[in-house]
C-alpha cells in the first residue's frame, strides 16, 4: 500500500538481432532469440506465431533504430509497436490522428491486462486531460496515445521535458 504507482525506467535496451537480411527484403529468422519473442507473444498476446513481416519491424524496433512498418491492414502492425514497447523499460508515446483507431488500441492494451495506457486528445475534458497529463509527467504510464497537435502546445512539451528531467525514459 504505501508504494508509489510510478513504473521503474530506465535507458532503452538495445536487444540482440531476431532476423538477418538475405537480401531483396528478404529476412532469415534467427531461432534462439526468435524462439524468446514467441513466448511474449504467446503469454502476452495470446497468439502462436508472429506473422509474414513482423519479425523485421520488430526486429529493427529492438534494434533501436528507425522503422517504418508496412504491413496490410490488419496485418499486425500494432502488435511490432505494443511488444517492442513492453521489453523496454519506458514510456512509448504512440502519435495517432485517428481517434477511433487511439480508443480501439487502448481498449486492446487493457484488455490484455495491460493497465498503464493513456489518451491524450480533444476529446478529454479539461480535468481528465491535466489528470492524463499528471500520469505521464510522474512516469505512471507506460502507453500514451497522443493525437498529433499535442506536439505544437508548449505546455505539453514541457510536461515531456519534465518527465524526462525527472528520470522517467521515453523509450519510444
Amino acid at each position: 500500500p504505501n508504494t508509489s504507482n510510478q513504473l521503474v525506467s530506465a535507458r532503452s535496451i538495445k536487444y540482440r538481432e531476431c532476423v538477418k537480411s538475405v537480401g531483396n527484403e528478404m529476412f532469415e529468422d534467427i531461432p534462439e532469440v526468435k524462439n524468446r519473442l514467441v513466448f511474449f507473444l504467446r503469454y502476452l498476446f495470446r497468439m502462436k506465431e508472429f506473422r509474414v513481416g513482423q519479425l523485421p519491424i520488430l526486429n529493427r524496433a529492438l534494434q533501436l533504430k528507425s522503422v517504418i512498418g508496412l504491413l496490410p491492414t490488419g496485418g499486425g502492425k500494432s502488435l511490432t509497436y505494443q511488444l517492442s514497447a513492453l521489453l523496454q523499460p519506458g514510456i512509448t508515446l504512440i502519435v495517432d490522428p485517428i481517434k477511433s483507431l487511439m480508443a480501439d488500441q487502448y481498449m486492446s492494451l487493457k484488455d490484455r491486462g495491460i493497465s498503464r495506457v493513456s489518451v491524450i486528445n480533444s476529446q478529454l475534458s479539461p480535468a481528465e486531460r491535466r489528470y492524463a497529463q499528471k500520469s505521464l509527467e510522474s512516469g505512471q504510464e507506460q502507453f500514451v496515445f497522443l493525437s498529433p497537435e499535442r506536439y505544437v502546445i508548449d505546455a505539453f512539451r514541457s510536461i515531456l521535458t519534465q518527465a524526462n528531467e525527472a528520470g522517467n525514459y521515453f523509450s519510444y
